[in-house]
């Protein structure tokens, strides 16, 4: 890393992060910047010039070719990075940890009644690896709240058709 502000990576070897990144990443996935984010994180260690283990994953908050600039999810990346594909492991935090937060942030501190899971079937065995249910994991986060369960091929998403999306909508 050459040079960020905060989490906002600006140079990695000296040119724009987000060709950096690009490059890595194949320019398919850089010129669909919400499916890049989706599709690959960052490892970032400090204090190693050249890593041999593996980094702190940290996930891609937004990608900028217009920019230069990648900004991922900490308050200071490490010395170096690395582009690596998503991994199962963090994909099912990312999952309790959403559905944490949604049940945390239900109104009036009630439980919800029932949920609703809209998962697209392009999330599945790749995204969380070859034993997991999306769908089981949301109702284990879940406890006693019911839930169902639907399988699109494409979702909407900031407005525009989306694929390998999940919204998880709770009710009271």
């Amino acid at each position: 890393v050459s040079s960020a502000i905060g989490g906002r990576i600006l140079l990695i070897d000296d040119r724009s992060a987000a060709d950096a990144v690009a490059a890595d990443a194949g320019e398919l996935l850089a010129r669909a910047p919400e499916r890049l984010i989706r599709s690959i994180m960052i490892e970032t260690c400090s204090g190693e010039e050249e890593p041999g283990a593996s980094g702190r994953p940290l996930r891609i908050e937004q990608f900028s070719r217009a920019s230069g600039e990648v900004l991922v999810q900490s308050q200071r990346p490490g010395n170096w990075l690395r582009v690596t594909n998503r991994n199962p492991a963090i994909a099912l935090e990312e999952i309790d940890s959403a559905v944490g937060e949604l049940l945390d942030s239900f109104p009036g501190g009630r439980k919800p009644r029932a949920a609703i899971l809209y998962g697209s079937v392009d999330r599945g065995h790749a995204l969380f690896g070859p034993a997991v249910s999306e769908a089981s994991r949301v109702q284990a986060a879940l406890g006693s709240v019911p839930l169902i369960g639907l399988r699109t091929s494409e979702e909407l998403h900031g407005g525009e058709l989306a694929c390998g999306t999940a919204v998880l909508a709770l009710i009271g």
